[in-house]
């Protein structure tokens, strides 16, 4: 059995976040959108206007030069240290080429189940150049920003 198993669902309510689940939570589940779907590492950016799914960005170990496979993609990999990240075993990049919607009953479940599915939160600062180069992307569409409230992101404190 698991810690988690030992605990009643009123419980496992009160240890997630505070706050709940907000812009820069970063979660590990399981996701069905990567070939093979696997358990990965993503950074919560927005959630979409229905608040029913929020939109997120993938964390790789490394930079994937078959996918990535120009400049101008490879400059929308986003450069992140482990130092100080307890939520990272290694040096990773943020992939913010793609935005990707995950149900957000999906998440809180997964919390439910494991509360070490949110494994910490950026930093402010590198919250807000993910966001930049998301919103000045050629890449990523218009509509997917605007359905997840890119566009009505505060830019502050640097």
């Amino acid at each position: 059995m698991r810690l988690g198993d030992y605990f009643s669902k009123k419980e496992k309510k009160s240890l997630l976040l505070p706050e709940g689940i907000v812009l820069g939570t970063v979660l590990r589940a399981f996701v069905d959108f990567t070939n093979p779907p696997k358990i990965k590492r993503f950074i919560v950016i927005g959630f979409n206007e229905d608040n029913i799914t929020l939109a997120s960005v993938l964390i790789n170990s490394e930079l994937n030069l078959n996918v990535n496979y120009n400049s101008e993609l490879q400059s929308h990999q986003i450069p992140l240290e482990c130092e100080g990240k307890e939520y990272l075993l290694t040096d990773s990049y943020v992939d913010c080429s793609e935005i990707h919607n995950i149900e957000k009953q999906t998440i809180e479940e997964s919390l439910q189940k494991d509360p070490h599915t949110a494994i910490g939160k950026v930093e402010k600062k590198e919250l807000n150049t993910i966001i930049r180069t998301i919103i000045n992307s050629e890449v990523v569409k218009g509509k997917y920003k605007r359905k997840c409230g890119l566009f009505d992101y505060k830019f502050e404190d640097e």
